[in-house]
């Protein structure tokens, strides 16, 4: 099983349609930052409103985009290439094929998640210093907090689409399945039904 693990986070790390997905994100990311910034410049310091906007990204953005970019680069492969068969015949068993690919996801997003969290902290550091505001650790907390629940609810959306996945063997039904999981479409479809 960790022959496997090893095996699927290098196919993972070395893919280079990923740092391409990433660094055109976090690029994307930089210009919103220095353009809000330059939108704002004179009124009120932006680095107190930039943890604020970490928040809303991380709750609206986040699990859309870098939720179903890691499922589909950490389960899907494996099921639109065909491979499956290919994983049992080598003395893998079924059980150890999902823990292996729950702690693949586990490392790739936590990859993502720390990778997100740097550059985030560098920005606030360069607005902090530009600006010469003061550390504001109240915010700072609440976005810990928001990023550990983003990242356990990911994980259990993925686990469930992955569910779905295996059933099914078809890896669009899975993707869409996880879009609507991490979108909320269910929860409040849940909190309609609550209501009568």
């Amino acid at each position: 099983m960790f022959n496997y693990i090893k095996a699927d986070l290098y196919r993972l790390f070395h893919k280079k349609s990923n740092f391409v997905f990433y660094g055109v994100v976090f690029a994307l990311f930089i210009a919103v930052v220095i353009i809000a910034r330059t939108s704002v410049e004179g009124t009120t310091p932006f680095a107190e409103g930039y943890l604020e906007l970490g928040i809303i990204l991380l709750t609206q953005f986040f699990p859309l985009v870098f939720g179903i970019q890691a499922y589909v680069a950490v389960y899907t492969n494996d099921l639109s290439a065909n491979t499956y068969q290919n994983i049992f015949t080598n003395g893998l068993s079924k059980v150890e094929f999902i823990i292996g690919k729950v702690i693949t996801m586990i490392v790739y997003l936590l990859t993502t998640f720390l990778s997100g969290a740097i550059l985030y902290s560098i920005m606030y550091v360069i607005l902090l210093m530009i600006e010469g505001g003061s550390f504001d650790f109240e915010s700072f907390k609440n976005l810990a907090i928001v990023s550990v629940t983003i990242f356990l609810g990911i994980l259990g959306y993925s686990t469930v689409a992955n569910i779905l996945a295996y059933f099914t063997q078809n890896s669009t039904i899975s993707v869409i399945s996880m879009g609507v999981l991490v979108s909320g479409v269910i929860l409040q479809i849940f909190n309609l039904i609550s209501l009568f």
